[in-house]
């Protein structure tokens, strides 16, 4: 035991005159002394209690240190005064009697202390009479192993600690160890007499910042987080918002420098936290609160200084940027694509699209190509990042509707070239004017294209023409030609007859541009067609006698395996016979018929070449002239209609023959 603090004991009044030995170590923050032995105080003795062990005098307790009889009335105290300082106290309790703490009592600023001069209070009172007694304060009834609670004032700041005692009675008491909290205002519990590490307060949680309004500053800016787990470690949360380019190295340091100016503080309710900060609120920087700025929030939560003694950061935010309202142009409709060409580059695709409902909206339209696959999925963000190389600009000029051919150099969404063989959809942008509309839009995917090579389908061959009857309409006209090589290029035939005199003119153009006609599916063979009663040539008329005819065949693509119709060359012509009469030689000055064993022809000039075809077109009989009159034998010949084309020196005719 040190010198002096046995001559500060030896001062001690004692009722035992006993020798008393102490211990006093530092445990961290809080210096604790152990007597040994404890003391022992009896009636008017005293005990002078230095609880910081700085040679100062905080406190003397009394045993029975006051007394009064009045008649049969008597009573006692113990009684601590707080000596040499009046700003020491005691923890008192609402009847200003000490408390008689247990173990583990906090003993902080938010208790109840007694100062009031040099007499801090009274920890026992008792009174008797000849028929009862009554005590009065926690410390009655004989006490063991309780705690006073002790505050001392140095150079104006509190400094907290305990004293343990035994109370048996009102005139005696028994002091066993005390300590003290070494850091100013920092709690103590009683008993405690090491010091637990420094606790930091708990952090929010799952902060979010949203932007919730429309007026340039903070309150567009609502800050909601989830309370901390124990708010008792807080006393209060301060919301820092900070630049999303510094977030990374803002840490509890740097939050612990910002000046109150450039954060809101919230307090803590019980509750998560959601709150829209003011129009004057700043960043940490001291940069008021602005549109188009990435932010994330920090909340710091502040330590109560009892429960937790460090502040504590929460994670960043998620990023959030204030903007204006927006205003989007309207997009651009019913797009649609087609392969028009055969360049394998962009120049083969051709976009048509309706115009937008508001075009003053619209500074542009952009036609970007994007890969079929990817198309359900582009955004307007895609389409803004699109490289310029991939979509070629239109000004809108008020039209219904905009026809576009890519470049050929153009790429599609993704960078790459426009090439064949992949299928692409055209999307068309619709960029805003910055006026009327701030923000852009894309109309819905077009339709699927591939580019592939443009085939044309193949034409029909030996288009053929025959008067297969005497109706005089287009019932006596057969049509006959060859089926082309791969009909799966074909979608349908259409069958045209027209005036001898316009078929030369009569070319694909003219024959798509012309209703009518009868149309023939294909049917993978050779096709033999009596056209109908009422059937029209090219110009609308009635087929009928005395008119030449020649006939067309167009193929149509099947738009897949091929892409571009055909035209078959003009056939033969023929002329309608008058009913039940042999073809009319006049014209010609031929003459064609049946003698009943053979076909006869006769001719004005000399015959030089007679070919008979059956009604599929092939021919049966081919023998060459030198005379006015030949006979052919019919005797290998079936029963049928047969086609005869006999050749002079100065015409030539196809007429019909009946063979019975």
């Amino acid at each position: 035991m040190k010198k002096d603090l046995l001559e500060k004991l030896g001062k001690y009044g004692l009722s035992a005159g006993a020798v008393v030995g102490a211990g006093a170590t530092a445990q961290g923050q809080i210096t604790y002394t152990d007597l040994n032995p404890d003391v022992t105080v009896t009636a008017n003795g005293f005990y002078q209690l230095d609880l910081n062990n700085d040679m100062t005098i905080d406190f003397t307790i009394n045993a029975n240190g006051y007394s009064y009889t009045y008649g049969s009335y008597s009573s006692g105290s113990n009684l601590i005064y707080a000596s040499g300082n009046a700003n020491n106290g005691i923890m008192m309790d609402s009847s200003f009697y000490a408390y008689a703490l247990s173990s583990g009592s906090a003993i902080n600023n938010a208790a109840s202390w007694s100062n009031n001069g040099s007499l801090v209070g009274s920890f026992f009172f008792a009174s008797s009479t000849f028929s009862f007694s009554t005590s009065y304060g926690a410390w009655t009834g004989g006490v063991t192993d309780k705690y006073l609670g002790l505050r001392v004032e140095i150079s104006g700041s509190y400094y907290y600690g305990w004293a343990r005692l035994d109370v048996p009675g009102p005139d005696e008491f028994t002091i066993k160890d005390y300590a003290i909290q070494t850091n100013a205002g920092l709690s103590i519990d009683a008993g405690q007499d090491f010091a637990l590490p420094p606790a930091p307060a708990d952090v929010a949680m799952n902060v979010v910042g949203t932007d919730v309004d429309n007026n340039a500053n903070g309150l567009d800016l609502q800050v909601a987080f989830d309370m901390a787990m124990d708010e008792t470690t807080v006393s209060a949360y301060r919301i820092m918002v900070v630049k999303a380019a510094n977030a990374g190295t803002f840490d509890l340091a740097a939050a612990q420098t910002v000046p109150s100016i450039n954060y809101e503080t919230v307090t803590p309710t019980g509750a998560n936290i959601s709150t829209v900060l003011n129009a004057s609120s700043r960043d940490v920087d001291g940069n008021f609160i602005i549109e188009n700025q990435p932010y994330r929030i920090f909340i710091m939560s502040v330590a109560d200084g009892t429960n937790a003694q460090f502040n504590a950061l929460s994670n960043m935010s998620n990023e959030v940027t204030l903007t204006t309202p927006a205003l989007p142009s309207d997009p651009a409709l019913n797009p649609v694509a087609a392969d028009i060409d055969d360049n394998a580059n962009g120049s083969d695709l051709e976009v048509t699209w309706d115009a937008a409902a508001d075009e003053s909206k619209v500074v542009i339209y952009r036609a970007i190509a994007v890969k079929s696959a990817n198309a359900a999925s582009f955004t307007v963000n895609d389409a803004q990042s699109t490289p310029l190389a991939s979509g070629k600009t239109l000004l809108p000029n008020g039209s219904a509707n905009y026809t576009m051919v890519l470049n050929s150099t153009q790429n599609d969404a993704d960078g790459d070239p426009i090439v064949e063989g992949v299928p692409y959809r055209i999307i068309i942008q619709s960029v805003a004017d910055g006026t009327n509309a701030n923000a852009d839009t894309i109309s819905m995917p077009s339709n699927e294209v591939t580019l592939n090579p443009i085939v044309t389908a193949e034409a029909p061959q030996n288009v053929m023409l025959a008067d297969v009857d005497d109706n005089v309409n287009g019932s006596d006209v057969e049509v006959t030609f060859d089926q082309v090589m791969d009909e799966s290029t074909i979608s349908e035939y259409r069958v045209f007859v027209i005036k001898s005199n316009d078929a030369a003119a009569f070319d694909l153009t003219t024959a798509m541009a012309n209703n009518e006609f009868t149309t023939v599916t294909p049917m993978n063979q050779n096709i033999t067609l009596v056209l109908d009663a009422t059937f029209r040539d090219t110009d609308g008329d009635l087929i009928t006698k005395d008119e030449p005819y020649r006939a067309r065949v167009v193929s149509v693509a099947d738009g897949t395996n091929a892409q571009l119709n055909s035209i078959s060359n003009i056939s033969n012509e023929i002329t309608l016979d008058d009913p039940l009469s042999v073809d009319s030689p006049e014209d010609v000055n031929m003459s064609v018929f049946f003698t009943g064993e053979t076909i006869r022809i006769t001719s004005g000039d000399r015959l030089t070449a007679v070919e008979v075809f059956d009604l599929t077109g092939a021919s049966v009989i081919s023998v060459q002239a030198n005379a006015n009159r030949l006979d052919i034998t019919t005797a290998e010949l079936s029963s049928g209609i047969y086609m005869v084309h006999a050749t002079s020196e100065e015409a030539q005719s196809v007429q019909k023959v009946i063979i019975p």
